[in-house]
């Protein structure tokens, strides 16, 4: 294998039952930029575990500071979408049985929230494989997915100015990031 200069380094924070996000975002990642990461406690799927595991946030980030990151991204978002004008849930508990589920299950669940009403769905949940959905679900559907995954990465390589476009994982990574 050819050796590729890494120029940047992207820091992610990660629920502890996370099984997901590291695979995703290594296989999204542009060749250049490394991936670093650190836990935070995060078992199962309830609102005490969602206020605790912000408590860590800033020594976990101390952590990842030490290996020089150029960002850090924290990638969950079941404390801020709790309310919604609709949603879909699939009735898990504990994180890492969700991280279990495959991308098909993310599909259906994805095609069965849209409503001709709705602008875009978003598909939260960093520990749901959907990231390799996304495009399919924006051609069937005619309309933005974005997927908990997706927006992470995409937020923190805007951060880090760099990325160009990503194909395979919908609109979002495809055509909105910054151009080198």
């Amino acid at each position: 294998m050819a050796y590729v200069k890494k120029t940047h380094r992207f820091g992610l924070l990660t629920p502890s039952s996370n099984t997901v996000q590291e695979p995703e975002f290594s296989a999204a990642l542009p060749p250049t930029v490394s991936l670093h990461t650190a836990r935070v406690a995060y078992r199962d799927i309830t609102p005490q575990e969602q206020d605790r595991c912000v408590l860590e946030l800033e020594s976990e980030s101390r952590k990842l500071a030490d290996a020089e990151v150029d960002v850090i991204v924290f990638a969950a978002t079941a404390p801020t979408l709790a309310k919604g004008v609709h949603s879909e849930v699939v009735g898990f508990v504990a994180s890492i049985e969700l991280g279990r589920v495959g991308p098909e299950k993310a599909y259906e669940l994805g095609r069965r929230a849209d409503r001709p009403d709705a602008d875009v769905v978003i598909m939260p949940g960093g520990n749901w494989p959907a990231m390799s959905v996304v495009e399919r679900l924006e051609r069937e559907l005619g309309k933005p997915v974005l997927a908990n995954n997706a927006v992470s990465l995409w937020a923190g390589l805007r951060l880090l100015k760099t990325g160009d476009s990503i194909p395979g994982y919908g609109r979002l990574l495809r055509d909105h990031l910054p151009h080198q």
